[in-house]
């Protein structure tokens, strides 16, 4: 069975872990890794492993596929030639049929969502100048470039979004041939 990949920056994944059932669960940001490490011993649960650190735009992402990754609050913390590199490399790693599930504020149609997460922009802005809430829309074309198509949209509490993207599936026509059944390839569907 292949393994979930997920990056996160710690924040709120615990609950996570339970109501997804990961088989595996890995993190992205390095300097939480001792707190992450803590409480995942003190859940005890078998379906985690250590975190992993990953710099989406420079370090070599795993050669396995995956077929579910999970980000928390990640993509309006980072900038956008790393959202950029983190949906293509998922896009690469992600088994057709695998999941990206997103969790975090998001704009529609360049608008904000609530008078909140419009202040929220601004104090990530001013904390640093490539951060930001992302465009749905944006990040939509993203994960079409990275082989993905839109599954959901979900609301969450307190001005959040999940959104679920899913790998594109080759699909497959059997045909007979001398007698002989095959299934040969017939394009990409969702």
């Amino acid at each position: 069975m292949k393994e979930p990949y997920a990056t996160n920056n710690a924040d709120g994944s615990g609950c996570w872990l339970n109501a997804i059932n990961l088989i595996s669960f890995k993190y992205r940001l390095a300097e939480n890794h001792a707190g992450i490490k803590m409480w995942l011993d003190e859940a005890n649960l078998l379906n985690t492993r250590l975190p992993l650190a990953l710099d989406v735009s420079k370090d070599v992402w795993p050669k396995n596929q995956y077929d579910g990754i999970f980000s928390a609050n990640c993509v309006h913390i980072m900038a956008k030639s790393d959202v950029k590199a983190m949906f293509a490399g998922c896009g690469g790693i992600l088994s057709r049929g695998g999941l990206l599930v997103l969790y975090g504020p998001f704009n529609y149609g360049g608008q904000y969502s609530s008078e909140s997460n419009a202040q929220f922009d601004l104090w990530l802005k001013e904390r640093n100048s490539v951060s930001g809430i992302r465009d749905f829309e944006w990040l939509d074309s993203l994960a079409i470039r990275g082989g993905m198509t839109l599954l959901g949209d979900y609301e969450m509490p307190v001005n959040n979004r999940i959104l679920c993207w899913s790998k594109k599936r080759e699909r497959y026509h059997e045909k007979q041939r001398d007698g002989k059944r095959t299934l040969t390839r017939a394009g990409i569907f969702c």
